[in-house]
């Protein structure tokens, strides 16, 4: 009798807690978009999985550094929509289910563009900016609009009207900005990739100090249609990822290329010096 009481507990314990986080057989915070992807293959998890973990997380830890300001309620319908596409079509793109972050001076089509301002909260785009654009034609899951310093002003730290952003590995350190939201969301595997901008150092220097990849393209390289500049002769969107390889393969996709452009092209740099500074403490 206890035992048929404590399964009808624990029935109806799983119906009401819908707060209950998403199990999964593998560490999406130890993979990258290449691993996720043979994952999938290898019937280990689904898109719907794979985007709920990213969501569990978010929802469970961001109230500690902050770096979300939006996210979208549609990401899971989406996600299950890869997975149908999948089992009848396979996918076209290594980013096709991938969940990514994107800075919140981006325009995407069905949340709102506040560049880190509350007084913006209902600036609704008629259309995807055309890297997102560009991302969603290969399938990828835009999960949320990640924070920054407000209008982009400040490189030194990310603090808008939302908060502000803590950094991934030390919340008493800044995250660096203005892309501090995003490459926060990242390192603390809140998305698979993360988009940012970039004028002096808003792309490089909050991934170099979330210990994570970000390259600022040459300038014009990549549409700033849909963006809210800070400086619109300088600005430009760039990745910020885990990996060299996934930074090479988001940009290449950002820009409206074949995934593989920088991957196959692997020569570019024969004959270069690379410099780099040496900090002394």
């Amino acid at each position: 009798m206890k035992k048929i009481l404590l399964m009808i507990f624990l029935f109806f314990f799983s119906i009401i807690n819908t707060n209950a986080l998403t199990e999964s057989v593998i560490d999406i915070t130890n993979m990258d978009i290449f691993e996720l992807q043979e994952a999938v293959d290898n019937d280990l998890i689904s898109y719907e999985t794979i985007t709920r973990l990213y969501l569990d997380r978010i929802n469970e830890y961001d109230k500690n550094y902050k770096s979300i300001i939006t996210i979208n309620n549609k990401a899971i319908e989406e996600a299950k929509k890869c997975d149908e596409i999948y089992k009848k079509e396979g996918r076209g793109s290594i980013l096709f289910g991938m969940p990514i972050i994107v800075k919140d001076n981006i325009d995407v089509y069905g949340l709102p563009t506040t560049a880190g301002a509350k007084s913006l909260s209902d600036n609704y785009p008629n259309n995807n900016a055309s890297i997102i654009h560009n991302l969603i034609n290969k399938g990828a899951i835009i999960i949320g609009k990640a924070n920054m310093s407000e209008f982009a002003f400040m490189a030194s730290s990310s603090v808008s009207s939302y908060g502000t952003v803590k950094n991934a590995y030390n919340t008493s350190y800044s995250s660096y900005g203005s892309s501090g939201g995003s490459a926060v969301s990242v390192a603390a595997s809140f998305a698979a990739l993360g988009i940012g901008t970039d004028t002096n150092m808003s792309v490089r220097s909050p991934s170099s100090a979330n210990n994570l990849y970000g390259m600022r393209p040459t300038f014009n390289s990549v549409s700033n249609s849909g963006i809210l500049n800070y400086d619109m002769t300088r600005d430009t969107a760039g990745p910020i990822t885990k990996t060299a390889k996934e930074n090479a393969t988001l940009l290449s996709i950002m820009q409206g290329k074949d995934e593989n452009e920088y991957i196959n092209n692997n020569t570019t740099l024969k004959g270069k010096r690379i410099w780099y500074f040496k900090a002394i403490c």
